[in-house]
């Protein structure tokens, strides 16, 4: 976290983006030239995506073992459904708010504010989020 404090304060160099990834931001910006009623999504893409690539977040993927896999698969349950991950608070939570700042700089409503605000009230659990949207389960995903 200390990394982001100095960062923001002081300035520093960005996080290294790998080269698929400015690939796709390069093709994000030949779309918005040819399909300017694109232009807002875009750019808030464009905006989040870089921040996206740092440093990866620890996670603790949940183990199973072979019955509790077989079980799953046999009820046609995805294997991630329901697992809790264990992620990197502190990695995750300035990653978290880097996302939310270009968000909000990048839409017309607080919607970065109010994304950022869920995480620090406690609404969003990262773990549980990335086993949902892993598991397919998007429907569970609400702010």
């Amino acid at each position: 976290m200390a990394g982001g404090f100095f960062r923001k304060w002081f300035g520093g160099a960005p996080p290294v983006i790998p080269p698929e990834v400015e690939q796709a931001l390069a093709e994000l910006q030949k779309l918005e030239k040819n399909r300017p009623h694109l232009a807002e999504p875009i750019q808030v893409l464009s905006a989040v995506v870089p921040h996206l690539y740092g440093a990866p977040i620890r996670t603790l993927v949940p183990s199973l073992t072979p019955d509790q896999a077989r079980a799953k698969l046999t009820a046609g349950v995805p294997l991630l459904q329901g697992e809790n991950f264990q992620i990197d608070q502190a990695a995750f939570h300035e990653r978290w708010q880097q996302v939310c700042e270009a968000l909000q700089k990048n839409h017309p409503d607080d919607l970065g504010r109010k994304l950022l605000d869920g995480l620090r009230q406690g609404k969003l659990d990262p773990g549980m989020l990335l086993g949902d949207v892993l598991a397919g389960r998007t429907d569970a995903i609400q702010m």
